[in-house]
């Protein structure tokens, strides 16, 4: 084992001595083999040994490269603090600060035809006329700087960039400029000095994620066409300004914030500019919030307070519900091509009007949210052409809580309003609900109908048309002062609706309407008409004082109706009291009387009754017509009964 230990040592030896370079040092002076400053990173101070200066300006840069400050600079009366004359630089400020003279131009001058220039890390303060930064040239940056008491702030050309700056009263000038297709990112323009925040006059730029607040002229100042104003707060303080100025085509403004914070006279935002796309702004506070002075431009308008005019065609939303202010509607809609977006948020009173259009507007839309406690109506749109209202909840308002002259009212309620629920004319109500109201809960004066719509509980008629109307598969239960359903003139039709438990008639007919396949029972008549109409295949129980009462001028057609359980006195089945009626077909059981006609020229055929409670089958009076009334009570076969297999015979059994 020694042997072999002493091997293996002498061969790692002999291995060490193979791979070891030269022990002895070369001959000679040892050289250095560090790298100098300049090799590791060629920048170049400015002084005035490498960037001397002319009658112009304290320092000029003529040759691309780095450069930086060792120091604090300050520039002399009548001239640039730093001129650069080349393209392809980059200045690093490294925190210190360019301060001007009284009479001194420019921080930084760039003279046209230099590009690529980068500008970061420092303060300007004072340089006016001519601004911290003049440079209106392509391609330049502007990075990570303050500028105090400059005007203009900082200036750039096309293709360039100014990002995290801050301007400070940049009194009489705007705090950053820039040209066509450049950019202003994360950049604050503060002081009540700043004429204009932002000015835009090329084409193709963008401000993004910007403060802007406050300016006496504007915050942003846009004169030209595509560019994009987006995520940006302006605050709105100085009086006869405006947040943002579009007075061009083709722009975009999106999701930026406009508050007016101040008093006197203030503009949100002003487009007097055609083609330009508004969208998911917040703007609120000022005492005009919109100006829009065409209707050319692709609107979706955030509405973020009470008082609100829509005075071109646009999209409207809230995204939070709102308060009105005592005397002024809550929103008013003043022109054509309008859709008001509620989100399922509220508008409340005080306010005269909860929403309210002026003048004769078409393609109106309103919809998706609640409108309540309002002095007058909760949603007036009676000036349109055809308007669209759905999915809206009205409630507690002084007069009607919906009213529209023509379009659609769909899937809507109406509750608690002083006078009508829904008052519509010409116009289809679908799908809606009005409970509570004061007066009428459904009303059209000419050509509604109503589709499958709840009115109960109303203080006066549940439903209530005039002419031309219809009423199909409605409930109209409950009301405590009138009807159920009552169609005041002529010419309207109800079918296949429920009417229960009213103060007055289930339903009341005039003038050539038709009922048909309703259910009418405990009101305190099941159904009324005075005039030519038809009452057909109806059930009618258990109202108070009868079932059918037919008045007025007559010629009403009373057919195939299941009536039954009117038990108290003189509550008959079917009362006619006007002539040139038909009344055939009806099955009529445990009625104080079944059928009573006191008038003539009546037709009373093929009726059966059954199991009258005191007061007789039929009572006809004379000088009408009637099939034989034949009693089959407990006959078994009615064939061996004498004119009882007659086809117009009016059966008792």
């Amino acid at each position: 084992m020694t042997a072999a230990l002493t091997c293996t040592t002498t061969l790692l030896a002999v291995t060490w001595l193979t791979h070891a370079g030269p022990l002895d040092p070369p001959s000679g002076a040892i050289a250095p083999t560090y790298k100098t400053l300049s090799e590791v990173e060629p920048r170049i101070a400015i002084s005035a040994t490498s960037t001397p200066g002319d009658a112009t300006c304290v320092f000029k840069i003529t040759q691309p490269g780095s450069y930086y400050l060792t120091g604090n600079l300050y520039s002399d009366t009548g001239k640039h603090a730093i001129v650069i004359t080349t393209s392809n630089v980059q200045l690093d400020m490294r925190g210190f600060n360019l301060l001007s003279q009284p009479g001194g131009l420019s921080g930084v001058q760039v003279v046209p035809g230099s590009e690529n220039v980068e500008i970061h890390n420092g303060s300007f303060a004072g340089y006016r006329p001519g601004g911290a930064i003049s440079a209106a040239n392509a391609g330049v940056v502007a990075r990570d700087l303050l500028v105090i008491g400059c005007y203009p702030g900082i200036t750039v050309g096309p293709y360039s960039t100014i990002e995290r700056c801050v301007v400070r009263n940049a009194s009489g000038g705007s705090a950053f400029v820039v040209g066509s297709y450049g950019n202003v990112i994360n950049c604050s323009s503060i002081g009540t000095g700043n004429s204009t925040g932002i000015t835009l006059s090329g084409t193709g730029a963008r401000v993004i994620g910007c403060t802007v607040a406050p300016c006496t002229i504007a915050g942003i100042m846009i004169t030209g066409t595509n560019n994009t104003v987006i995520d940006t707060q302006v605050g709105v303080q100085q009086n006869n300004s405006t947040g943002i100025v579009v007075q061009s085509n083709q722009n975009v403004l999106r999701d930026n914030t406009l508050l007016g914070v101040g008093t006197g006279t203030q503009t949100g935002l002003s487009v007097s500019g055609q083609n330009n796309i508004i969208s998911g702004n917040i703007v609120k506070g000022c005492s005009d919030n919109y100006q829009f002075a065409n209707e050319i431009n692709q609107l979706d308008l955030i509405i973020s307070q009470l008082p609100e005019s829509l005075d071109v065609p646009c999209t409207a939303r809230l995204i939070t519900s709102l308060t009105g202010v005592a005397g002024f509607p809550g929103i008013t809609i003043n022109a054509s091509g309008v859709t008001l977006d509620l989100g399922g948020n509220e508008i409340v009173g005080p306010g005269n009007q909860g929403i309210l259009a002026v003048g004769t507007r078409s393609n109106v839309t309103v919809r998706n949210g609640g409108i309540r406690g309002f002095s007058q109506a909760g949603i007036n749109l009676n000036s349109c052409v055809s308007p669209r209202i759905s999915g809206i909840t009205s409630t507690g308002n002084g007069a009607s809580g919906i009213a529209t002259m023509g379009g659609s009212v769909v899937n809507c309620t109406a509750a608690n309003n002083v006078a009508y629920g829904i008052y519509a004319v010409d116009a289809s109500v679908i799908d809606c609900t009005a409970t509570g109201n004061g007066q009428i809960g459904m009303f059209s004066p000419n050509g509604t109908p109503f589709i499958r719509c709840n009115s109960s509980k109303n203080m006066g008629d549940n439903f209530r048309v005039d002419m031309n109307c219809q009423i199909k598969d409605c409930i109209a239960n409950y009301s405590t002062n009138g009807n159920g359903i009552n169609a005041n003139s002529t010419s309207n039709t109800i079918v296949g609706c429920t009417a229960n438990g009213n103060a007055a008639a289930g339903v009341r007919g005039s003038a050539r309407t038709r009922i048909e396949g309703c259910t009418l029972s405990s009101n305190m008549l099941g159904a009324q008409l005075s005039g030519s109409g038809s009452i057909e295949r109806c059930t009618i129980i258990g109202n108070v004082g009868g079932g059918i009462a037919v008045d007025g001028n007559g010629q009403v057609v009373v057919r195939d109706n299941e009536i039954a359980e009117h038990q108290n006195n003189n509550a008959v089945g079917i009362r006619v009291l006007a002539p040139f009626c038909h009344v055939e077909g009806n099955r009529l059981s445990s009625c104080y009387r079944s059928i009573e006609v006191g008038s003539n020229n009546n037709l009373i055929v093929r009726n059966t009754s059954t199991n009258a409670l005191g007061g007789g089958d039929y009572v006809f009076g004379a000088g009408n017509s009637f099939g034989k009334i034949v009693s089959v009570v407990g006959v078994g076969d009615i064939g061996a009964v004498t004119n009882a297999n007659q086809t117009q015979v009016n059966l008792i059994h």
